[in-house]
């Protein structure tokens, strides 16, 4: 069965704004195809100090041609188990379990969840 998706993970975007050409080549490619971002990762990225007015027009602007997922309860306890079996941080939780929910792609540099897929099959993993 083909993944719903893509899920953006809040290092990908860090790259892509830091104007990595690579990340912006990546997103290109995805320009066809069903794109999500957790709600943790907008908040995320948005809340990042000395964000001038420019740069979170910027920001929005992009997160405005994804679809954001909001927590639920069935997120909230997927979160649970896989935080508690890898001992991720939250946020890196949450994302996990997010592309798992939504049976999606994650699109991330983090080694942590890189490492996380290769034992929860669950989890589709793309490193770009």
């Amino acid at each position: 069965m083909k993944p719903a998706g893509y899920l953006l993970d809040t290092n990908f975007l860090i790259s892509y704004f830091h104007d990595d050409a690579g990340s912006k080549t990546y997103l290109a490619s995805l320009e066809n195809e069903v794109v999500f971002v957790s709600f943790i990762t907008e908040m995320e990225i948005l809340s990042y100090p000395h964000l001038t007015a420019e740069e979170e027009l910027r920001i929005q602007q992009l997160l405005n041609k994804f679809t954001i997922v909001n927590f639920n309860e069935q997120l909230k306890r997927l979160t649970i188990t896989v935080r508690k079996a890898f001992h991720l941080k939250l946020p890196d939780a949450i994302i996990a379990a997010t592309a798992i929910f939504l049976d999606a792609y994650l699109i991330t540099n983090d080694s942590r969840l890189l490492a996380v897929s290769k034992i929860w099959p669950e989890l589709l993993v793309i490193r770009p």
